[in-house]
């Protein structure tokens, strides 16, 4: 394994956790400036095959630290997601994924680990709510945070359990800064992502 830098691109970050045998959303990367033919459309037809919702998640092609995500469409038929590609290939690296039913999240989380401080966590727990709305919650939903040095110190069974399965991440990766690990639980039927499981991870990142 190399060691881990700020500079990989997103899609990089998603398959290094594929790699090291942790769950991630099955999709494909098309690079911004791609040509939209019907040899791509067909290509993203196949792709989706059975499905009937596909997401579109984007990122600048400049470094994202500074500009973040870009357009991000959701849970959205598969026709109108291949427009989506289309209309943001000329601006944005596209990433072409598997729906995940928002509506069958149990909680969700972006977890941070740094060795030179206390280990932390934020989390929602609930249908309907995404990752990003841990920045601004929904009225009336309020941000589980906690702090931790070891997985065992923290309380909820849930919240427990995930981070056990996660807090092995950096040191993998030989990440020595602080990353972030983004992550939904799904219910136990709702089996999404390479492995098919419910616990998905959507991305490690540097952190702050």
């Amino acid at each position: 394994m190399h060691l881990v830098t700020e500079e990989l691109e997103k899609y990089e970050r998603v398959k290094q956790l594929e790699r090291l045998g942790h769950n991630v959303p099955v999709l494909i990367r098309i690079p911004c400036g791609t040509p939209f033919d019907r040899k791509l459309e067909k290509q993203l037809l196949d792709f989706a095959g059975t499905r009937r919702l596909m997401t579109v998640r984007t990122y600048a092609p400049e470094a994202e630290k500074l500009h973040g995500g870009g357009p991000f469409f959701p849970e959205i038929p598969v026709r109108k997601a291949i427009s989506k590609v289309r209309e943001l290939l000329p601006h944005y690296h596209v990433l072409f994924q598997e729906a995940v039913d928002w509506k069958k999240t149990r909680l969700l989380g972006r977890t941070l680990f740094d060795a030179s401080r206390t280990n932390s966590y934020e989390v929602l727990r609930g249908k309907g709510v995404r990752v990003r709305d841990l920045d601004e919650p929904p009225h009336g939903m309020k941000p589980i945070v906690g702090f931790f040095s070891d997985p065992g110190e923290i309380s909820d069974p849930e919240i427990r359990e995930v981070t056990q399965r996660i807090y092995r991440i950096p040191r993998a990766l030989r990440e020595p800064g602080p990353i972030i690990v983004e992550w939904n639980l799904q219910e136990p039927s709702d089996l999404v992502g390479v492995k098919g499981e419910p616990l998905l991870l959507w991305e490690w990142r540097p952190g702050a």
